[in-house]
């Protein structure tokens, strides 16, 4: 990621970009204009030079803006004005031979957002940022790679100049409208606690990762739930981006209660985490952005006891690490397994060596880890859906074990039933020691 801060003359100078890591060049560019209301746009020619505040284009919501980045080192800046509380979609169209980035400010220089999602020929765009009445400045800039150090004891080239492109190559467009979202979704900036967007149990809520850099806080409405409770989060995935979801105790800046990876256009989940555990926040976060399709978000609470009926006691997230690994018990435990996540246990010393057993669903894959100080030991991996892995563990020593997903059936991620799976312990009689020659087999015991 890269951050800039824009600034305008008469209010602070412009400082350099650092440099960021390059996106990759499949990914698709995105159509930022269809997350804005239909409604026809007001036509608005941009007159050069427009590189300050003072000379800075006009414009306001329900127009677009045409200008052309003539150079590299061209800089755009058009100054929006908000007449009362709104929330806007921006969109800026792409250049073949340009990465653009889009950066909206106040009069201030807060940078509120920058899009920048890259590479060359990909639109760029904010959907759902909110305004209080005001002045804004939205700039576009292009991104330059720097040019390499010269070598030890090189003479210094000679700078370049910038090269000027042809004037129909040149020419993007700019278009604000009032964007299209329901009450009830995210709106932007909601990148902390105090800004957080309301998410009450069972709610459906959509959120967009809009940008490079682009996190979204929801607040957790967990009051009447029972300390028997756990939540169980649903997050439907946006294609070709991999999405991460954090779950946040009462401190929004401590280590995350849990948390998931994940890339798929199906629902990913966070299960089973307790409400004793003080889950306030959710944090949403992914790469590459993605301003056009939107994830929607779901949080659900049950009771942490098993289904009905089962013989085992449910595990007890969060659980992927050794430091916080659910203890076996002598009924074993039933569990879940989605992307991104990993289940530890721990076993104390036991008299007699047993055999841990996981018995995943016909859909799954998974694997089981023997661990100590953070290293893996051992592995059984029959590298099948629906087998059951096998891991011996021999007496008068305590021992600690990972179980993981492997793969999935396609990229729609496991739910319900699915994902479930299960761990025996199994107690290993020793065989009998072999007769010596001559030794009499004993009597059978009456």
């Amino acid at each position: 990621m890269r951050l800039a801060m824009c600034c305008f003359v008469g209010l602070a100078a412009c400082s350099e970009r650092a440099p960021r890591e390059r996106p990759r060049a499949d990914v698709p560019a995105v159509q930022v204009a269809a997350s804005a209301e239909a409604m026809p746009l007001v036509e608005v020619r941009a007159r050069e030079p427009n590189d300050t505040w003072e000379a800075a284009t006009p414009l306001a919501v329900g127009e677009q803006a045409h200008d052309a980045m003539s150079a590299a080192s061209d800089r755009d800046i058009f100054a929006l004005a908000i007449d009362r509380p709104r929330v806007i979609a921006v969109t800026l169209s792409a250049l073949a031979d340009a990465d653009l980035v889009l950066e909206i400010s106040d009069t201030s220089g807060t940078v509120l957002a920058i899009a920048d999602t890259g590479p060359a020929g990909t639109v760029e765009g904010v959907p759902n940022l909110r305004l209080e009445p005001g002045r804004y400045a939205i700039t576009v800039t292009e991104f330059v790679k720097k040019a390499a150090r010269p070598r030890k004891g090189a003479k210094d080239a000679a700078p370049a100049t910038p090269a000027s492109r042809d004037p129909g190559q040149a020419k993007y467009t700019l278009a604000i409208a009032d964007a299209a979202v329901a009450l009830e979704d995210e709106r932007e900036p909601n990148e902390t606690a105090p800004q957080a967007s309301p998410l009450a149990l069972a709610e459906s809520k959509k959120g967009f990762v809009g940008w490079r850099g682009d996190r979204d806080v929801w607040q957790l409405a967990t009051e009447g739930l029972s300390v028997d409770n756990v939540i169980d989060v649903q997050v439907m995935g946006v294609p070709g981006v991999t999405l991460t979801v954090e779950v946040l105790g009462a401190d929004e800046v401590a280590e995350p209660l849990m948390s998931r990876r994940a890339k798929t256009t199906g629902p990913f989940f966070l299960r089973g985490l307790p409400v004793a555990a003080g889950a306030a926040w959710l944090r949403i976060s992914g790469s590459p952005a993605n301003p056009l399709t939107s994830y929607e978000v779901q949080f659900f609470a049950r009771y942490a006891e098993p289904d009905v009926g089962a013989d085992a006691p449910a595990e007890s997230e969060p659980n992927d690490r050794a430091e916080t690994a659910t203890r076996l018990s002598e009924q074993g435990v039933l569990g879940w397994l989605d992307q991104g996540d990993v289940d530890v246990f721990e076993v104390e010393a036991q008299l007699s060596a047993i055999e841990v057993v996981v018995v995943p669903s016909e859909f799954m894959d998974v694997a089981l880890e023997e661990t100590a100080g953070g290293k893996v030991l051992r592995t059984a991996n029959a590298g099948a859906l629906g087998v059951s892995e096998r891991l011996p563990l021999a007496a008068g020593r305590a021992a600690s074990f990972a179980v993981r997903p492997v793969k999935r059936r396609g990229e729609t991620t496991l739910g319900g039933g699915e994902a479930r799976y299960k761990i025996e312990r199994i107690e290993v009689t020793p065989a009998p020691a072999a007769l010596a020659p001559g030794d009499d087999a004993p009597e059978p015991s009456p």
